[in-house]
């Protein structure tokens, strides 16, 4: 019987896995303090099944750290020679650029994920995966909608509060 990524999470994880390994950007996760989480178009593009199986290829990856993200980032770039930049300080957002993979890290806002993925754009980038533990988190149901071609946000606020995300809905719709 074959399996369907779309309703099994052991899939989902396995592919996870499989692409951190070979983007060898496991090392990296040594350094993010327990209870980090990837968030996001990586794990939703994942599902799709739209990483490049490519090393040249550029990727995003944002992960979301319990606290002191922009500590986090300056330790990670130093040790493995990529550049930082502090892309909100206030609220702790670093970008890590290596040679074709960028990495957000920010704090974690609110007192649980589900809080911080309430926050995000669309369902389908609300899912999380927690690093250390190795499981899947969709509160929102984002696997759900992906299966069904729904886009959906959790609130209008979250449009509102960043009017670029309306334009990212025409470009998920277009897609």
């Amino acid at each position: 019987m074959k399996r369907n990524i779309l309703t099994d999470h052991t899939i989902i994880i396995d592919e996870l896995e499989t692409s951190i390994n070979f983007y060898n950007w496991s090392s990296i996760l040594a350094f993010l303090p327990k209870g980090s989480y990837l968030v996001g178009g990586y794990i939703r593009d994942i599902i799709l099944g739209r990483i490049p199986s490519k090393i040249d290829i550029d990727i995003d990856i944002d992960i979301v750290v319990p606290s002191n993200a922009i500590e986090v980032g300056k330790k990670i770039s130093e040790k493995f020679r990529g550049k930082l930049i502090v892309l909100d300080e206030k609220r702790e957002v670093v970008r890590i650029i290596f040679n074709n993979i960028s990495i957000d890290i920010a704090n974690q806002l609110s007192k649980t994920i589900e809080g911080d993925l309430k926050r995000r754009d669309f369902s389908i980038n609300s899912i999380a995966f927690l690093l250390d533990k190795k499981c899947l988190f969709d509160p929102l149901n984002g696997i759900k909608d992906l299966k069904l071609f729904k886009l959906r946000t959790h609130s209008e606020i979250n449009l509102l509060n960043d009017p670029l995300r309306i334009l990212r809905c025409f470009r998920f719709v277009s897609e």
